[in-house]
Formats: C-alpha cells, structure tokens, sequence
C-alpha cells in the first residue's frame, strides 16, 4: 500500500539512535509478549476485589495470541518490511514470524480496551502506552503502519469479544462502568 510505504520512508528519513532510540527500545520490549500487560494482570490478581478483572484481561491475551498469532498471521503471512525492502534500516534484532497484524498492537490495544472498561478513569495513560508500544514498531521497522491499524482494529475485536463472552461466568461483570 502506499500509505505503508510513504510512512515508512518518512520514518527512514528521521534522525535515528540516542535518546529516542532507547526509550523505544524499552517500549517495545515491555510489549514483546504482552508482558506489561500480564504484569498489570498480575498486579490485579494480588487485589481480590480486582481479581476477576484479571482473570478477563488474561483471558482477552489468551484470544489475542489464539486469534493473531496461531490463525491470522500464519494465513496472511505478510513478510515484514525489512525482510521485503533493503532501505529499512533495523535498529533492533529483527523479529521472527509474519507482520500482519501486528502482535504488539494488538495485545497492546486488546487489553487497554478491555482495561478502559474498568478503570475509564484511566483511560488516557493506558491508550498512551498501548499507542507507544505500537508505534514503536515502525519506529524499528518490523510493522508497516497497516499491521498497527489493523492490530489496533483486533484489538478492540478480541476486548469486546472477551467482555461480551466471560463478564458473567468470569463475574466482572458488575466492574463494568457504564
């Protein structure tokens, strides 16, 4: 698609490394696997009155790694862009597995929808992290911006999916704010 193309170019051509570089390097590791998000889980689980918040959000990981990484991508099987241009510039280890949609932004987003459901409150700083974690992928070059959409897109499936399927027998569902 173009679009992926213009935005990756655009990424190509901004001044890479330092600062920037580093604090990416740190977003985008606190999202490999959705272990921040598992951490949040964890945090959650340690509270009894939270715990059946927990139990959905791993649950809503659970349908995101079934859904994304065992069926979509390996149907897709969308090369990652530097795998298929030479002028993305990697400036991490390159990542294994296909890039459609993205892993990250969809485990990011997966569970800050269904996070926001609870704690709307919170909703901007758990967005922020979600949009972070996601953007730091074209910022390495490992995701076109399509893969983030979509990923974002999936996301929110696998949170309503996760809401509208467990609240009951997982017994959020009288955490849920209006």
């Amino acid at each position: 698609m173009f679009i992926d193309i213009a935005i990756m170019n655009f990424i190509e051509a901004m001044p890479r490394g330092g600062m920037v570089a580093s604090l990416m390097a740190i977003f985008t590791h606190a999202g490999d696997k959705g272990y921040i998000w598992l951490g949040m889980g964890i945090g959650l689980w340690f509270r009894r009155e939270t715990r059946p918040i927990a139990y959905g959000l791993f649950a809503t990981m659970l349908v995101m790694i079934v859904a994304n990484d065992l069926f979509l991508k390996p149907l897709i099987a969308r090369p990652r862009p530097f795998v298929t241009y030479n002028l993305a510039m990697l400036l991490s280890p390159p990542p294994s597995g296909y890039a459609f949609p993205s892993g990250h932004a969809s485990s990011s987003f997966a569970a800050a929808f269904f996070l926001v459901s609870f704690f709307r409150n919170k909703a901007l700083p758990i967005f922020a992290l979600a949009a972070i974690i996601a953007l730091s992928r074209l910022y390495f070059n490992v995701h076109y911006f399509s893969d983030i959409v979509v990923g974002v897109i999936a996301g929110y499936v696998y949170a309503k999916i996760v809401l509208l399927t467990l609240a009951k027998p997982l017994g959020f569902k009288r955490y849920l704010k209006n």
